[in-house]
């Protein structure tokens, strides 16, 4: 188990900051995330208008590519 490789952190140690961070996240975006839509709820934050119009003139440009993978049902 990754606890008994020196350098390592524990899977209990991963899983508690992961859902730290998901809360950080879900305050400041105003929408749950969660594991399962991590990807796509910051792929739709940074496309939003409210990101997009603060962007550069030079980059304005909203990318209809995702970088997400499909979600699985």
């Amino acid at each position: 188990m990754a606890e008994d490789i020196p350098g390592r952190y524990s899977e209990n140690y991963i899983g508690d900051e992961s859902r730290k961070l998901f809360k950080v996240l879900s305050d400041a975006l105003g929408d749950e995330v969660k594991k399962a839509n991590f990807c796509w709820t910051l792929e739709r934050a940074v496309n939003s208008p409210l990101v997009s119009s603060s962007r550069s003139p030079n980059n304005q440009h909203r990318s209809t590519q995702t970088h997400c993978p499909p979600i699985q049902s």
